[in-house]
């Protein structure tokens, strides 16, 4: 077979494969939400709903995308009992903003913002109210929720092992070969709400990779 030909057919497999352990999105039906005190709640519900029998050998799919920090997220709301974590009775909390605020620089890590959902958790946020009754639309904060851990997951792995690595075109993700674990970073990150300072930790401190990134 020629070279010029090994490349598209070699996507092309690649592209098949992933798919294949890609899972559907299932449509939920919309939950208005008229008390914020009941508003996470109700967003608990529809987390632990999306969790309940998940195989975290396939990939999630929210808002159309692909979400392959699947087994990392599973972990996360599993180690907070399926509970919500970046906004709180409608409202974003200052991890949200910090997080939202560092992907939308990601260039400056030599990344891509079209790869961490930032225009549809934008949009999910900014009409959580829905239009006509004004009560919180309880799904779209879920998808927001899950939107913005995924987010979190793929940035850390971007910045610390390439947006390009070999991982990333099988549409594998391997925890054993990664340097740290994410979910205890995730939370230190969170806790500490230190987002920005994270990333810095783990980028490849190489010369090699900083001129890179400067281009």
């Amino acid at each position: 077979m020629k070279k010029s030909f090994l490349y598209p057919f070699c996507f092309l497999l690649i592209l098949i494969v992933g798919c294949s352990k890609c899972s559907k999105e299932v449509p939920k039906p919309v939950v208005l939400v008229e008390k914020p005190e009941m508003v996470n709640e109700e967003v608990n519900k529809l987390i632990a709903d999306q969790f309940e029998s998940i195989d975290t050998s396939v990939f999630m799919k929210m808002e159309a995308d692909t979400l392959y920090a699947t087994k990392f997220i599973f972990e996360t709301y599993q180690k907070s009992k399926f509970s919500l974590l970046w906004t709180d009775k409608g409202n974003t909390l200052p991890q949200a903003d910090s997080l939202l605020s560092l992907l939308t620089r990601c260039d400056e890590y030599g990344l891509i913002k079209d790869d961490y959902h930032l225009f549809k958790i934008d949009n999910l946020l900014k009409t959580k109210k829905d239009s006509i009754s004004k009560k919180f639309d309880a799904v779209k904060l879920f998808k927001a929720d899950i939107l913005l851990t995924d987010a979190f997951f793929t940035l850390m792995v971007h910045a610390s092992k390439g947006r390009m690595n070999s991982d990333s075109l099988v549409f594998e993700w391997h925890p054993e070969k990664l340097d740290t674990n994410l979910v205890e970073l995730f939370h230190y990150s969170f806790t500490k709400n230190c987002f920005k300072a994270t990333v810095d930790s783990i980028e490849p401190r190489d010369t090699a990779y900083q001129s890179l990134k400067l281009h």
